[in-house]
């Protein structure tokens, strides 16, 4: 599922935020990966989203290498992973039932669809009885429920949780790497980036990666050998003197274009992607939306622009429209509690 190879990612001059790391994740597997603060957790989630480009080395997902993903594209890779971060990030005046429908509506499912995915996701993370509550309303282990469950609500192939349990007290911890488990166990791959140790107890027997300084001193592996292709596949896959030559001038300069576009990209390129309206049972859905979505993408998508060598944490944000009445069609409505 993933795989890198010998990654190192610099910031200009600066001490590398990552040096020449090498592990392999299969797929359906639970990983943590541990570190103090300005180890290189979160460099990882964000080579993985293609937030940033690695300065050496290869990244594989999915059995397909990131540098061959165009920049056109990135957004497509992106949802094939769920990523809950650590201070929730849900839009306060959406109750939970829209926080996690949200992103169903973005890719335009239809409402029937959304309706039978985000009633499965709550009843899951054990929140069918809170949906109708605005976050305000939630204690820390119930808004991080509600961020796992909003990951989840696409299907991703992979569900990053990014210190999921940062702001939460012991017993919670514990709750959530439950939860987390169970969510793996359905065979979703799973990886958890924390300095917490109740995390790391929680998860003993399961895959543990522990960073230092950038560097990877506990964990590091090399993918098993690829198998060799059936033999009947002879006939449809090219030769290599089929493929076309490239200079190593041509070659260098597509990589250069590649990294120059892709480590100014934003997360929120994914969320602000206009949707596909052809499906006419969200159609409607998506326009009622799209005035939210301008102003919402970054609570989402988190602040991107960070390229410190220290391992930053997201900044909490609050909010943002509160102008949105017509929101994703739900089982109920209520008016807003008073917190």
């Amino acid at each position: 599922m993933i795989t890198f190879s010998q990654v190192t990612k610099t910031f200009g001059d600066d001490q590398p935020a990552l040096e020449d790391i090498s592990f392999h994740i299969e797929p359906s597997e639970l990983a943590v990966v541990t570190g103090p603060s300005g180890s290189g957790k979160t460099t990882i989630v964000k080579l993985l989203t293609k937030e940033y480009l690695p300065s050496a080395g290869e990244i594989v997902f999915d059995q397909r290498p990131l540098s061959e993903v165009p920049p056109g594209l990135v957004h497509h890779h992106r949802r094939q992973i769920g990523v809950a971060f650590q201070d929730y990030r849900l839009l306060d005046d959406l109750n939970v039932w829209e926080n996690v429908a949200l992103a169903l509506s973005i890719i335009s499912k239809p409402v029937d669809e959304i309706e039978r995915r985000v009633t499965d996701l709550l009843d899951l993370v054990k929140l069918t009885d809170k949906a109708m509550l605005f976050p305000k309303q939630l204690s820390g282990g119930e808004a991080q429920r509600v961020a796992i469950a909003r990951a989840l609500s696409t299907g991703p192939k992979l569900i990053i949780a990014d210190e999921p349990t940062g702001n939460l007290d012991v017993d919670t911890s514990k709750s959530i790497a439950t939860l987390l488990t169970k969510i793996n166990s359905l065979g979703t791959t799973v990886l958890i980036t924390t300095h917490d140790p109740v995390i790391l107890d929680e998860l003993a027997g399961y895959k543990h990666l522990e960073l230092k300084n950038g560097q990877l001193v506990k964990g590091a592996s090399q993918p098993p050998s690829p198998a060799a292709p059936p033999e009947d596949s002879a006939d449809v896959q090219p030769t290599k003197s089929d493929q076309p030559a490239k200079s190593a001038k041509s070659a260098k300069s597509d990589k250069q274009h590649e990294t120059d576009q892709a480590d100014t990209e934003q997360t929120t390129t994914d969320q602000t992607d206009q949707p596909d309206t052809s499906n006419s049972g969200s159609g409607s859905l998506i326009g009622k939306l799209s005035k939210l979505l301008s102003k919402s993408a970054d609570n989402l998508a988190g602040d991107t622009n960070d390229d410190a060598v220290n391992d930053p944490e997201p900044p909490t944000k609050g909010s943002s429209s509160s102008q949105h009445s017509n929101r994703a069609k739900k089982p109920t409505k209520t008016t807003k509690q008073k917190s």
